[in-house]
């Protein structure tokens, strides 16, 4: 009986029932429990479509202002899921949620500096402090909304130094389930740094393993991670008939210079959206260079 009482003040009881138990006692009970039951699945559902859309916009809004920051978010995701399909214990959106949002901080940056950082460009003593400061910056863009807390703790531990510390309390994800998250996204971001800077996948591992404050079993889990397009071909298309799916393979500017999408992109209904608008403000060329599943 105290365990069933503790059950029921911990809410993993609806209702208790002692036998002999009158029929409309007890189809009072079930008809009370199915109706909470649909209203918490109603008000679950709710809250995760609201929120993965959250995401969504936020991933939008950082392909806009910094396409060079999403496209390297992308990268990291991949790193990320790759890595959750073979050793990762823990499943959950969080996970997917920090590495699409892992260079949300960017978007608080000059994207000069971003640029310069992602391309391996000397930076000043100044404008490294700032660009290494956007983990910290995505965190407190994450931190009004509830349930993105431990998404953005893991964003924030990506260039810190040593084993992630004090991860927040989290209904979605235990402790140590945190730590291994942010563990993954320091890789995948340490390992995306060196593939841009074109060297070997096996080389690259290397280095990350004389890292002592990197995960051995995630570093090793990325060995087998292929880069390989699927069956594609490369075609010159107008963006009224680029279809969503296709990879950019070219930098999309406006009639000024300024990169509005980066070679790599992978065309999303959003980001389709907006090319064509631009297209039809007539800010950049109609056509574009990409590659296109056969």
């Amino acid at each position: 009986m105290n365990a069933i009482t503790d059950e029921l003040h911990d809410g993993k009881l609806f209702r208790l029932l002692v036998k002999p138990c009158e029929p409309e006692v007890l189809s009072e009970a079930v008809s009370g429990g199915s109706a909470l039951y649909r209203t918490v699945a109603a008000e679950t559902n709710l809250l995760d479509d609201t929120l993965m859309g959250s995401i969504k916009i936020l991933s939008d809004i950082l392909s806009v202002v910094s396409p060079e920051a999403c496209d390297k978010s992308i990268r990291v995701a991949r790193c990320v899921s790759h890595v959750t399909s073979k050793v990762c214990l823990f499943h959950s959106w969080c996970f997917e949620a920090a590495a699409l949002l892992s260079q949300l901080g960017c978007i608080s940056l000059d994207q000069e500096v971003v640029r310069a950082a992602f391309t391996d460009t000397h930076l000043s003593a100044k404008n490294r402090t700032r660009f290494e400061a956007h983990p910290g910056a995505a965190r407190n863009i994450l931190a009004g909304v509830r349930r993105l807390e431990p998404v953005g703790w893991m964003i924030a531990q990506q260039l810190s130094v040593g084993v992630p510390q004090n991860p927040v309390q989290s209904t979605e994800l235990p402790a140590e389930a945190l730590v291994f998250g942010a563990k993954m996204i320091k890789v995948a971001v340490a390992f995306d740094n060196l593939r841009t800077r074109r060297i070997a996948t096996d080389e690259a591992l290397l280095r990350l393993r004389y890292r002592c404050d990197f995960d051995r079993q995630i570093i090793d889990s990325l060995a087998d991670m292929t880069f390989d397009q699927p069956k594609v071909e490369l075609r010159k298309v107008s963006i009224s008939t680029l279809p969503i799916g296709a990879i950019l393979q070219q930098d999309v500017r406006n009639r000024g210079g300024v990169l509005m999408v980066a070679k790599g992109q992978e065309v999303t209904s959003s980001l389709l959206d907006r090319l064509k608008h631009y297209s039809t403000k007539r800010l950049i060329d109609n056509d574009v260079l990409a590659l296109l599943s056969v």
